[in-house]
């Protein structure tokens, strides 16, 4: 399969201190590990999904290895929830540092809405979208004051001893799988505390010179829900802040706060991953000759933006997703289909508040041609 694809966008190029001295070799590896993906589709059809995934897994934690990146075991490895396994990973990326465009373009989105909340005087509201005949909303909120002691870590150690009848420390909560399943199971509620809690947590720890001044400090945490087989499904979880001792606390968040997204829960993403099947599947099942590229396009976005919110592994999805993606192209015979050098495609639909706004930019993320 002779092909011109190209899975590698260069907008990261020349961040070798955080991606290290291998650009090259990570270029050529991808279409190489594309390019197989492509034949491995064209062998065995459009149920190709899970196989398919496994060996990108595969693949991007042998091209860790081999460039010696940090952590290279954790890339490609699954984050679902697994008995067997004692420890459970939170998946968290931050809008930050190399991915700050996609801090302000998320900030775009969201400050209309906290505007208008500030402005009717509201803890909590509902945004509604619908695209492609799947309805996502996000549900906001504002903590701030006496609220964040709900999800003080003292509190949360407090309301686990009750449940549970031991008491255990914040950070043994926070990773044991057996207890964080013990807790899910008698209490979505106080589970839902902690979820929120956590992300909390985290952005005080990363950012501690921001936070310095709780009392003056709003929080504010969006979940994303999103409509898969006729039943809404909690996907990613996002946290940023305003502070309300500067004149326009909600203008200033542009430039002073930072988004943190934290990816699908781990108990959810088996049941997330069957449905990618069946959208890949169907991205594979187009029809040149019935069906037209705009369709194409709707199926494979529709499968990228669901990918990215689910982000199955502890590391490498980036790269994983890209392939998959392209690899729906090179088996349609679009084989020097090309991601645009100025955008990261990972990071559209992460950084997008619905899938309507995500499929309306992705003619930007990617070139399609034959």
């Amino acid at each position: 399969m002779t092909s011109s694809i190209s899975p590698f966008s260069r907008y990261l190029e020349g961040k070798t201190c955080i991606y290290g001295e291998h650009q090259e070799d990570y270029r050529v590896r991808s279409k190489e590990a594309v390019v197989a993906g492509g034949y491995m589709a064209r062998e065995k059809g459009p149920d190709i999904f899970s196989e398919l995934f496994n060996y990108f897994c595969l693949t991007r934690n042998q091209i860790a290895k081999d460039h010696h990146s940090a952590c290279a075991q954790i890339f490609g490895a699954p984050r679902s929830y697994d008995r067997s396994t004692q420890d459970i990973v939170y998946s968290c990326t931050f809008l930050s540092d190399q991915y700050t465009e996609y801090n302000k373009i998320f900030m775009a989105q969201l400050l209309p809405f906290i505007t208008s909340m500030q402005r009717n005087g509201l803890k909590a509201a509902t945004t509604i979208d619908c695209c492609l005949s799947h309805t996502n909303q996000i549900d906001l909120e504002l903590v701030s004051g006496e609220e964040l002691q709900l999800y003080k870590s003292e509190t949360i150690e407090n309301e686990v001893e009750k449940l549970l009848g031991r008491r255990l420390s914040f950070a043994t909560i926070m990773h044991d799988s057996a207890t964080l399943h013990a807790i899910r199971s008698r209490s979505m509620t106080l589970y839902k505390v902690l979820m929120k809690s956590m992300g909390i947590e985290h952005i005080y720890r990363s950012f501690p010179k921001k936070l310095e001044a709780e009392s003056n400090t709003t929080f504010v945490i969006g979940t994303f829900r999103f409509e898969l087989t006729k039943k809404m499904y909690s996907m990613s979880r996002f946290f940023t802040w305003f502070d309300n001792s500067t004149p326009d606390p909600i203008k200033t968040m542009d430039s002073d706060s930072i988004v943190a997204i934290f990816h699908q829960d781990p108990f959810l993403i088996e049941d997330t991953l069957q449905v990618i099947k069946q959208m890949f599947k169907n991205a594979l099942s187009w029809n040149r000759d019935r069906d037209s590229l705009e369709d194409l396009k709707d199926r494979t976005s529709l499968f990228r933006f669901t990918f990215v919110q689910c982000t199955p592994s502890h590391r490498g999805d980036g790269s994983i997703g890209d392939w998959l993606e392209l690899v729906i192209y090179l088996f349609h015979g679009f084989i020097n289909t090309k991601f645009n050098d100025d955008r990261l495609p990972c990071f559209e639909p992460l950084a997008s508040l619905s899938l309507s706004r995500y499929r309306g930019t992705y003619d930007r993320i990617i070139t399609i041609s034959e």
